[in-house]
Protein backbone atom coordinates (compact mmCIF):
# COMPACT_ATOMS: atom_id res chain seq x y z
CA UNK A 1 0.00 0.00 0.00
CA UNK A 2 1.17 3.53 -0.74
CA UNK A 3 -0.32 6.89 0.24
CA UNK A 4 0.82 10.13 -1.36
CA UNK A 5 -0.47 13.71 -1.23
CA UNK A 6 -1.87 15.08 -4.49
CA UNK A 7 -2.85 18.52 -5.75
CA UNK A 8 -6.26 18.63 -7.41
CA UNK A 9 -6.36 20.86 -10.49
CA UNK A 10 -9.19 21.53 -12.94
CA UNK A 11 -9.17 19.35 -16.07
CA UNK A 12 -8.12 21.21 -19.20
CA UNK A 13 -10.92 22.14 -21.55
CA UNK A 14 -8.81 21.71 -24.67
CA UNK A 15 -9.84 18.07 -25.03
CA UNK A 16 -6.24 16.87 -25.15
CA UNK A 17 -5.53 14.23 -22.56
CA UNK A 18 -2.50 14.53 -20.35
CA UNK A 19 0.07 11.75 -20.32
CA UNK A 20 -0.69 9.01 -17.81
CA UNK A 21 1.38 9.22 -14.63
CA UNK A 22 3.11 5.87 -14.05
CA UNK A 23 2.27 6.07 -10.33
CA UNK A 24 -1.43 5.86 -11.20
CA UNK A 25 -1.14 3.02 -13.70
CA UNK A 26 -2.37 -0.48 -12.99
CA UNK A 27 0.01 -2.72 -11.14
CA UNK A 28 2.11 -5.18 -13.09
CA UNK A 29 2.02 -7.54 -10.10
CA UNK A 30 -0.55 -10.36 -9.97
CA UNK A 31 -3.52 -9.88 -7.63
CA UNK A 32 -6.19 -7.29 -7.05
CA UNK A 33 -5.23 -3.63 -7.05
CA UNK A 34 -7.04 -0.34 -6.55
CA UNK A 35 -6.31 3.38 -6.73
CA UNK A 36 -8.46 5.78 -4.69
CA UNK A 37 -8.05 9.55 -4.77
CA UNK A 38 -10.00 11.39 -2.11
CA UNK A 39 -10.11 13.91 0.69
CA UNK A 40 -8.96 12.95 4.19
CA UNK A 41 -12.01 13.01 6.46
CA UNK A 42 -10.21 12.12 9.69
CA UNK A 43 -6.78 11.46 11.20
CA UNK A 44 -6.32 9.58 14.48
CA UNK A 45 -2.96 8.18 15.69
CA UNK A 46 -1.84 6.69 12.38
CA UNK A 47 -5.29 5.91 11.00
CA UNK A 48 -6.57 7.91 8.03
CA UNK A 49 -10.20 7.97 6.91
CA UNK A 50 -10.38 8.86 3.20
CA UNK A 51 -13.53 9.49 1.18
CA UNK A 52 -14.04 7.32 -1.89
CA UNK A 53 -16.84 6.85 -4.44
CA UNK A 54 -17.99 3.65 -2.67
CA UNK A 55 -17.77 5.10 0.86
CA UNK A 56 -15.03 6.01 3.34
CA UNK A 57 -11.96 3.79 3.59
CA UNK A 58 -9.60 3.46 6.55
CA UNK A 59 -5.84 3.22 6.09
CA UNK A 60 -3.16 2.52 8.68
CA UNK A 61 -0.07 4.67 7.92
CA UNK A 62 1.74 4.56 11.26
CA UNK A 63 3.03 8.01 12.12
CA UNK A 64 0.78 10.48 10.34
CA UNK A 65 1.88 14.06 11.17
CA UNK A 66 2.28 14.81 7.45
CA UNK A 67 -1.44 14.21 6.79
CA UNK A 68 -4.27 16.54 7.80
CA UNK A 69 -8.05 16.71 7.47
CA UNK A 70 -9.23 18.06 4.06
CA UNK A 71 -5.91 17.19 2.38
CA UNK A 72 -6.33 15.20 -0.85
CA UNK A 73 -4.37 11.94 -1.13
CA UNK A 74 -4.02 9.04 -3.52
CA UNK A 75 -4.07 5.53 -2.01
CA UNK A 76 -2.71 2.60 -4.06
CA UNK A 77 -3.23 -0.94 -2.84
CA UNK A 78 -2.31 -4.38 -4.14
CA UNK A 79 -3.52 -7.65 -2.63
CA UNK A 80 -1.68 -10.78 -3.73
CA UNK A 81 -1.70 -14.45 -2.79
CA UNK A 82 0.65 -15.26 0.09
CA UNK A 83 3.87 -16.99 -0.98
Amino acid sequence: MAVQPVDMVPASRSGASAPTDSSASMSSQPGDSAVVTGRIMGVDRGLLVVESPSGPIQIWVGESPRYSVSQTVQVRTNVAKAQ
